[in-house]
């Protein structure tokens, strides 16, 4: 009966065991073991449970970050890396040092840290309290930020907007070194808005980052402008705010990038606006011209002013009727100046002047045509008569070969042109000279047009516009180590097949001319592209 009352607690006795009390034990004691073994183990188990929920989170090791340092845009690590605490250390060093020089050089070696080395964990994290030196009480750091911000602008186009705030802020500081490094990255910064808002800006919906970082350009041109103005302004300030002005005239007009980008229906940018703007700063370089303006301001400051206007000349022939005029005024008011009388700023602008007014004279220019008997009169009271003799006489000389030749032509009648062409044609024939498989110049250089195999092209492009947003360096060498023939496939294919691979930022890398000679290379593409079009049909 015992042994009936102690097996019932223990669920069930195997069936058979009644009818001989020693198996019964047995089977029961088996039972019993194996049923106490079983609730140990739980027993066991559930406190092993209970003991981790009560435990306490372990808590990963961090290192305390600085003021204003932004964990934003990087991933919490439970260890940090080398280069997270050194660029810790380096911030604090920055901001604790009271001597310049230890200042800027721990500046450097957090620059080469965040730009260089780890740019993609460290430079979202750290670019604001960097920028943050803006008001230090050390110039020294102040204008270390002002070069930084061309230098991040130019590595990471996507962190302008915090730039052009700095940079703008560093144009109204005290100290004129400061002030002139920040026109000085003004010039890159601006570039970079202006193409982001030619690639970004084109609507309907333009972002608002867009459109904040155009209009801040805009804002930093004109506080520029005021400098060039301003009878104040540091002479160094002056001439790197005409240099500005220089840069964003040529900008405006489309050169040295790829303008075509900006339809008419642009949402953010209008070309005929900007160009009405690069009249307005044409004034302004030309109003500082005057000659009563240049016997106020330094000599090097008018030295800078003249070269401006000769290089906007230059490129910009169509503002020869505006320029010229100026420059001449300019030179009358130096002319007859004995060497006694002469003070080295006017004998220095005079020399600018001559030199400014007989490239004028030898570019041969259509627009410089009518100012050509004032450009050889002006030169001559500058003292480079001789100058303009010997270019009369080189004309001459041009000109009466090239009657020769034309007179020669008349008298064979077009002969000697006809036996050239019958040559060129057998040329082709042959698949040299100018057939599918020459560069298409008829000088003997050779260019294989035989297609590139497609997924090369497809994984050049893919690499390019990978380059374009996150290492404008790597992009430059990249595109330079193409050969000929592959990147003149790969221009085809992005224009006419794959232009949706490829951002409008690398578009007007192509178009402004990235590498020498791009531009003869979309030519002969497009030659070859055609001559490859038509073997394949046959």
């Amino acid at each position: 009966g015992g042994d009936g009352e102690r097996g019932a607690g223990v669920r069930s006795i195997p069936e058979g065991a009644a009818s001989d009390p020693r198996s019964s034990r047995r089977s029961f004691a088996r039972a019993f073991e194996r049923s106490f073994v079983r609730s140990i183990d739980c027993s066991s188990r559930a406190r092993a449970s209970s003991s981790r929920r009560r435990m306490p989170p372990r808590r990963p090791k961090t290192t305390r970050r600085p003021a204003g340092a932004s964990s934003r845009g990087r991933a919490p690590a439970t260890e940090p890396s080398w280069a997270h605490s050194q660029a810790i250390e380096l911030l604090n060093d920055a901001k604790l040092a009271t001597d310049a020089s230890a200042k800027t050089s721990a500046l450097k070696a957090l620059t080469e840290l965040v730009l260089r080395k780890d740019p993609n964990g460290l430079l979202a994290e750290f670019l604001t309290p960097l920028l943050e030196l803006q008001v230090d009480p050390t110039p020294a750091a102040r204008k270390y930020v002002a070069s930084l911000c061309e230098e991040v602008v130019v590595s990471h186009p996507d962190h302008i907007v915090p730039c052009v705030g700095a940079v703008r802020a560093l144009l109204k500081d005290e100290t004129p070194v400061v002030v002139k490094t920040a026109a000085k990255s003004g010039q890159v910064i601006f570039r970079e808005a202006l193409i982001q808002a030619a690639t970004l800006g084109e609507g309907p919906a333009v972002p608002k980052h867009v459109t904040e970082t155009w209009a801040a350009a805009r804002a930093i041109k004109d506080d520029v402008r005021a400098l060039v103005l301003s009878d104040r302004a540091n002479d160094g300030v002056r001439m790197q705010a005409v240099k500005f002005l220089e840069k964003v005239v040529l900008l405006f007009h489309g050169v040295d990038w790829g303008a075509s980008i900006v339809a008419h229906d642009h949402a953010t940018l209008s070309m005929d606006e900007l160009q009405t703007e690069a009249d307005d700063l044409i004034g302004v370089l030309l109003e500082c011209l005057k000659p009563d303006a240049c016997a106020k301001q330094s000599g090097t400051v008018t030295l800078v002013m003249i070269g401006a206007a000769a290089n906007v000349t230059t490129k910009l022939p169509m503002y020869a009727a505006f320029v010229l005029p100026a420059l001449l005024e300019l030179a009358a008011s130096y002319a007859g100046q004995t060497e006694d009388a002469a003070t080295a700023a006017s004998a220095s602008a005079s020399k600018e002047l001559r030199g400014t007014l007989l490239n004028a004279l030898k570019s041969g220019a259509r627009e410089m045509e009518p100012f050509r008997t004032e450009i050889e009169t002006a030169l001559t009271e500058l003292g480079a008569g001789d100058a303009v003799d010997a270019w009369r006489r080189q004309t001459e000389r041009a000109d009466a070969k090239r009657k020769e030749r034309e007179a020669a032509a008349a008298a064979r009648g077009g002969g000697d042109r006809d036996a050239d062409d019958r040559a060129k044609r057998r040329r082709t024939e042959d698949g040299g000279g100018d057939g599918p498989h020459s560069g298409g110049a008829g000088d003997g250089s050779y260019y294989d047009a035989r297609p590139t195999d497609p997924g090369l092209v497809a994984q050049v492009l893919s690499t390019i516009a990978s380059l374009a947003y996150s290492d404008r360096a790597m992009l430059d060498t990249f595109v330079r180590q193409l050969g000929p023939a592959v990147l003149a496939d790969v221009v085809m294919a992005q224009t006419m097949e794959n232009l949706h691979l490829v951002g409008g930022r690398t578009m007007i890398d192509v178009q402004a001319g990235m590498g020498r000679g791009v531009e003869g290379i979309i030519e002969r593409a497009a030659a070859l592209h055609a001559a490859g079009v038509r073997e394949g049909a046959a």
